[in-house]
């Protein structure tokens, strides 16, 4: 595919995106200010289906909830392949997070700016610039729920597993999620991850009338010091965390459960799940050791809330190729990476898969202090994600 022509052909959209700067950054600040906690991604996902269909798209929302916009949005598209460009609706926010967004020296700062509503915006932006280049081509825009922590990829997820979606996705060729930050950032290796919730359940008691029988923090304390211990692969990144820890009522009741959420992750599918292995082995020997020492059963509980699979865009894929060049079409050198996005999933069944930034600078990602970039410069990615997506229509095109 030949990126110089393409860019030549569309250089009047390319142009006009340096005047749309003051809405697209209005646009993002409208969508950052609608919460869309995980699992709760209705109010955001109304407002996007909303601004979809004002620009003429029809628009269709699956069971889960990801809206999609399409000038063709057919359900018999069997025999024709697709392209789907996505961006998730959700953030890592919880529900009562105050959502206060402040611009200064040229950065917009608050919760969620970057991670997703720049991505979104992106999305919005293409679907009004590409819009008369799409007839006859099955080209799918998804604002995707589910995409942050305990949420798993489930949008993604549904919309490659789901009854529903049976027919409307049977071929897709290339999937683009726009999902972080960096002028030149293309996420081409998908980290794979499992998270657990992992219960000591315990008959609890007195602390000094039933002295001696089995507490459930015992063993949890065992298990976090077993993991903290474990050595991990050097040359494919590998990671373990234990993030929340709970448990008790009172200082002088036993508890009845000691919880913990263990995350898990790595760039090799083989190490993660070597690592699985090894912290669950864990969990069962501190279990028996307890209650080999005192009086009374721990029960554990073992509930796997989150499995992402790893992957990889090969180096020789046509997508993966069309994105560096769009990059530096613009002057700007490819940071490829690996990271953990909806480009999991599509990865992990061998279709050509990755993330692009959706602006050209950004920090404190999942924090209230989470700042984009809104200068000229950060109109950069939209001009690349455009180009992307432009080139891979004209490929499709009869």
């Amino acid at each position: 595919m030949d990126v110089a022509k393409v860019a030549t052909k569309i250089g009047d959209k390319i142009k006009s995106i340096d005047e749309m700067l003051e809405e697209i950054n209005f646009l993002t600040e409208m969508i950052a200010k609608e919460a869309a906690p995980p699992f709760k991604e209705e109010r955001r996902g109304s407002l996007i289906r909303e601004k979809f269909e004002k620009l003429g798209y029809p628009t269709f929302v699956d069971s889960v909830g990801n809206i999609i916009a399409s000038m063709n949005l057919s359900s018999e598209n069997r025999d024709q392949e697709a392209i789907i460009v996505c961006a998730h609706l959700d953030t890592v926010f919880p529900e009562n997070t105050e959502i206060i967004l402040k611009r200064e020296d040229g950065k917009m700062i608050g919760p969620g700016v970057g991670d997703d509503a720049r991505g979104l915006t992106n999305l919005l932006v293409i679907a009004q610039l590409l819009k008369d280049m799409l007839q006859g081509i099955p080209l799918y825009f998804i604002a995707n729920v589910g995409e942050e922590g305990i949420g798993d990829l489930r949008g993604t997820k549904h919309i490659f597993n789901a009854e529903e979606h049976k027919e409307r996705f049977a071929k897709i060729r290339y999937f683009v999620t726009i999902d972080s930050t960096g002028a030149g950032t293309i996420v081409n290796q998908s980290i794979g991850s499992k998270r657990y919730r992992i219960s000591f359940l315990g008959p609890g008691g007195h602390s000094f009338q039933q002295f001696g029988t089995v507490n459930p923090i015992y063993p949890l304390g065992n298990f976090i010091s077993e993991v903290e211990k474990i050595k991990v692969s050097e040359m494919q990144k590998t990671t373990y965390n234990i993030g929340i820890v709970e448990g008790g009522i009172s200082v002088n009741a036993i508890p009845t459960e000691g919880t913990c959420l263990v995350d898990l992750r790595s760039e090799s599918t083989e190490e993660l799940n070597r690592l699985e292995r090894k912290v669950l082995e864990f969990a069962r020997e501190v279990t028996e050791t307890e209650n080999r020492k005192r009086e009374g059963k721990i029960q554990l509980k073992i509930e796997k809330i989150g499995d992402r699979p790893a992957g990889k865009c090969s180096s020789h894929s046509q997508l993966l190729k069309v994105a560096i060049q769009a990059t530096r079409h613009f002057g700007i050198e490819p940071n490829l990476k690996a990271s953990s996005t909806d480009a999991n999933i599509p990865q992990s069944k061998g279709i050509e898969a990755i993330a692009v930034s959706g602006t050209a600078d950004g920090g404190n990602a999942h924090s209230p202090q989470e700042w984009i970039d809104i200068s000229q410069m950060s109109l950069l990615p939209i001009k690349r994600n455009l180009l992307l997506i432009a080139t891979l229509i004209e490929e499709m095109l009869p």
